[in-house]
């Protein structure tokens, strides 16, 4: 049972696994849009910052040219240029600088005057195409693009409420801390499924396939295959669970050939004396009792015409067997004088079919011109063999799952019995010879 337990465990411990390793999985994807929303953050605002810087280096330009008009020649445009280069600001970092002044009239903004950079970093053609896949699931934002040449940043700043500058700074570091970041969390990503398909694989191999080969063995061993032994595979626990299975469908097909020899042994044997009891009583009655097995008595029932047929299952039904007999021997043979000791004999047979059967059917059959046959089926228990002598030769005798005193009484009256007994039922068949020299009339089926 322990080592039961222990593999239940198991089976819980790796279901477990997979979902540690999933929200691990999904903890990391969090992790790495937080990282890069960060990353964005910061970048954008060390652009707006250089906007800002730079807004105040063209207000003091203009402060000390006191001049209203703002970079608008190329004179301003090479000492912004200086100024900024001796600020600890990298000017490398920009690629554009814009000024654009708000035109009254049209309500649009011009541009004043531009100063382009370069790009201090470049993409490789492989990063470009990362980079393009990595945006299709974390889209860039508005403020970071591609203009042809790289990825940059923008900042805007507001000098006056008719002036604005707008820079463009590089962004291509961002992209590429965000390509070896997808790229580290893909490998991970890439392991954590790498290592749940061995580990699966594993558990596959030592515990699924096994139970898998168990079933299937137990349902062809199930249906009969006694021959068929279970591949064991491992010498753990569960290979010599399917190893002790095997020695017991072994030596319970052992059992079975040895049950069935002996069953053999006695069929045979019972078919001997059955053989022996039948031709001790035939002789015994001179040829007026017949016993039958049940290969046998198909040619006793089906012989002969059908005259009349009666389910019976209570009382009512045994005097209407009764009617029905008397019509057929007053229609067939109204000379005969002993048509009421076979009334009898029907009444006997029918009433026990009803006490110890509990249901069966009655059948009248014309065998020729000269006899007529009663016939009694039911589904009772039988009739033991041991008390046949006593029911035929004793006047009295009964026993629960005998016919009683009504056999002797059949017996008796009768010119030809025949009796096939076993577990799946009795059937009491009795022959009438009502030699007379008259003609017979058919009866009409009721």
């Amino acid at each position: 049972m322990a080592r039961i337990k222990e593999k239940i465990n198991l089976y819980f411990m790796n279901y477990t696994n997979l979902i540690i390793f999933s929200v691990l999985s999904i903890f990391m994807l969090v992790q790495f849009t937080f990282y890069r929303n960060i990353v964005y953050t910061d970048l954008v605002h060390d652009a707006e910052l250089k906007a800002k810087v730079l807004a105040n280096l063209v207000l003091g330009l203009n402060e000390r040219r006191k001049s209203s008009e703002i970079c608008l020649n190329k004179k301003n445009e090479q000492l912004l240029k200086e100024e900024i280069q001796s600020l600890s600001i990298n000017s490398d970092n920009i690629i554009n600088l814009k000024i654009f002044r708000l035109d009254t009239r049209t309500n649009s903004w011009n541009q004043a005057f531009t100063i382009n950079g370069s790009f201090d970093t470049v993409l490789s053609r492989e990063e470009k195409g990362i980079a393009a896949v990595v945006s299709r699931f974390f889209k860039n934002k508005k403020k970071i693009w591609f203009n042809g040449e790289g990825y940059v940043a923008e900042g805007t700043v507001y000098i006056n409420p008719q002036i604005k500058l707008a820079i463009q700074v590089n962004a291509n570091s961002f992209i590429q801390q965000q390509i070896w970041a997808a790229l580290i969390l893909a490998l991970l990503l890439v392991s954590i499924l790498i290592i749940l398909i061995l580990k699966y694989r594993l558990v596959f191999i030592r515990l699924y396939k096994p139970l898998n080969n168990l079933i299937t063995g137990m349902q062809i061993i199930s249906k009969g295959n006694m021959d068929y032994k279970i591949p064991v595979e491992e010498r753990n626990e569960l290979g010599r669970f399917i190893e002790s299975f095997n020695c017991m469908v072994l030596e319970l097909k052992n059992s079975r050939e040895a049950l069935e020899h002996e069953l053999s042994v006695t069929k045979d044997q019972k078919e001997k004396i059955f053989t022996i009891y039948r031709d001790i009583i035939y002789a015994v009655t001179q040829g007026k009792f017949i016993l039958v097995n049940d290969e046998e008595l198909p040619c006793y029932i089906d012989n002969g015409k059908k005259l009349a047929e009666v389910n019976i299952s209570k009382g009512e039904d045994i005097g209407l067997a009764r009617q029905i007999s008397k019509q057929a021997m007053n229609n067939l043979f109204p000379q005969y004088d002993k048509t009421q000791k076979i009334l009898l004999c029907v009444s006997e047979a029918a009433t026990n079919i009803v006490k110890h059967a509990g249901s069966g059917l009655f059948i009248i059959r014309r065998m020729n011109d000269e006899t007529i046959r009663f016939i009694f089926k039911d589904r009772g228990p039988g009739m033991d063999f041991d008390y046949l002598p006593s029911m035929l030769f004793y006047n009295g005798f009964s026993t629960k799952i005998s016919l009683g005193s009504g056999f002797n009484i059949i017996f008796s009256f009768v010119d030809e019995m025949i009796l096939s007994t076993s577990k799946k039922g009795t059937t009491v068949i009795f022959d009438i010879n009502c030699s007379n020299d008259y003609s017979a009339s058919e009866l009409k089926p009721a």
